[in-house]
């Protein structure tokens, strides 16, 4: 056997292996569909905000059954699809617990679902702050009719 020819085997079997990994990788994609959660839109003030949202949602939910990769829009918005009921609130009160400043949009009726002013609270969109056991809803409010209020103690100055 030529040098030539083992190298040939050897990427054939390489093949092979990839394209066996990539249905498993497939399979395991198909048990938990994408959507079973929400698909949301997050808005944030700044690109710093959007960096750590991004960070945040990778590593909470990259390599798990159902994750999609975020994408962020030409309009500085990001596409956050969560994979199972509830996650997208616990991920939306952790990140307003560090005081991220955002708003999350329903992708599917463009309203908003809640917002973020960096007091380190989640608000459903009508300003009620969210508690134990609420659910992200969309509201009537349309995301271009919406601006982000500033946090209650820096009204007062």
């Amino acid at each position: 056997m030529t040098r030539n020819h083992l190298e040939e085997e050897e990427a054939i079997r390489n093949q092979a292996a990839l394209e066996a990994e990539e249905q498993e990788a497939k399979h395991r994609r198909s048990l938990v569909p994408p959507n079973a959660g929400l698909d949301t839109s997050f808005q944030c003030d700044s690109l710093e905000e959007q960096k750590h949202i991004v960070l945040a949602y990778n590593n909470m939910f990259g390599g798990k059954p159902g994750y999609v990769e975020p994408v962020v829009n030409t309009d500085g918005s990001i596409n956050l699809s969560f994979p199972q009921k509830g996650d997208a609130e616990n991920f939306c009160v952790g990140q307003a617990e560090k005081g991220r400043r955002f708003i999350v949009i329903d992708a599917e009726t463009k309203t908003v679902m809640a917002y973020s002013n960096g007091d380190g609270t989640l608000y459903h969109a009508n300003g009620d702050a969210f508690k134990k056991g609420d659910s992200l809803k969309p509201s009537s409010i349309p995301r271009n009719g919406f601006e982000l209020p500033e946090p209650r103690s820096r009204l007062g100055m």
